[in-house]
């Protein structure tokens, strides 16, 4: 939330699992996590109609993990670490002497997640291979998308609206369409050399619509992202109200705080 603190919304809540507290050749190792078990929401569904379960959110990390360490290895930092890093902090019991390293020809990078466990169709346990991992970074590194409309592509990495060779994203014979979450909003179309522009239609069934929008939240049916070269182009847009809203703007004089406002 807006505090940093981690609130339950596809999982319900979580038990964290921790590691004894150890002596290492760096000094004292104290609240590790070993492991996390999540409690799933149940009812919650795709924009396909597809059920959000632990085998879904399994197949999703696992999934991730993959891409991110052998397809995509922009998103390395994120799933993967160096242990020989942290090898000052290791202790008898957290030594990671038990990984084979090298899975996907990334050296001495090892995964973040050691292994993803099915305890039952809405709980899932997570170990970890690090000595400690924060609960909202567990989950938020966590891209969840439909198993049912993309498990032909498990090994291939999803770039949105973009282009890839290996990926023939324009083939509705095969492709299923644009990231199909379970989120408020459904992707339309993307045009990034003519008007510049992607759009998003309201999903009329994502969880907890009612309570949601009575709070302000997701209340326009569709919604447009614009597309910039440089943020000079962003901030023109802002003050002149072609835009609601952007990131990364320049600095503008206080006499203009109220065309941003606006």
């Amino acid at each position: 939330d807006h505090s940093g603190a981690a609130r339950p919304f596809l999982a319900t809540s979580w038990v964290i699992h921790n590691r004894p507290d150890e002596v290492s050749s760096g000094g004292p190792n104290t609240g590790g996590i070993k492991a996390i078990t999540y409690n799933l929401r149940q009812g919650v569904t795709f924009q396909d109609g597809s059920e959000f379960n632990a085998t879904v959110l399994k197949w999703n990390i696992e999934r991730n993990q993959h891409i991110s360490g052998y397809v995509d290895p922009q998103w390395k930092a994120f799933n993967w670490f160096n242990p020989s890093t942290q090898a000052a902090r290791f202790t008898p019991s957290w030594n990671l002497s038990w990984y084979q390293y090298d899975l996907f020809g990334l050296g001495d990078f090892i995964p973040v997640i050691n292994k993803t466990e099915i305890i039952s169709n809405y709980v899932v346990n997570i170990t970890l291979n690090t000595w400690a991992e924060p609960v909202n970074s567990v989950a938020m590194n966590t891209r969840v998308i439909s198993m049912q409309a993309y498990y032909p592509w498990t090994n291939i990495t999803m770039i949105g609206w973009g282009q890839d060779p290996a990926f023939p994203q324009d083939d509705p014979a095969t492709y299923p369409g644009h990231m199909i979450g379970t989120g408020p909003y459904i992707f339309e179309f993307a045009d990034p050399t003519v008007t510049q522009t992607l759009k998003a239609n309201k999903n009329m069934n994502y969880w907890n619509r009612t309570a949601l929008e009575a709070d302000g939240l997701f209340s326009p049916t569709e919604f447009y992202i614009r597309m910039f070269a440089d943020a000079g182009a962003r901030t023109n847009a802002l003050l002149a109200g072609e835009i609601d809203s952007c990131g990364h703007i320049l600095q503008v004089p206080i006499s203009d705080l109220p065309a941003v406002l606006a």
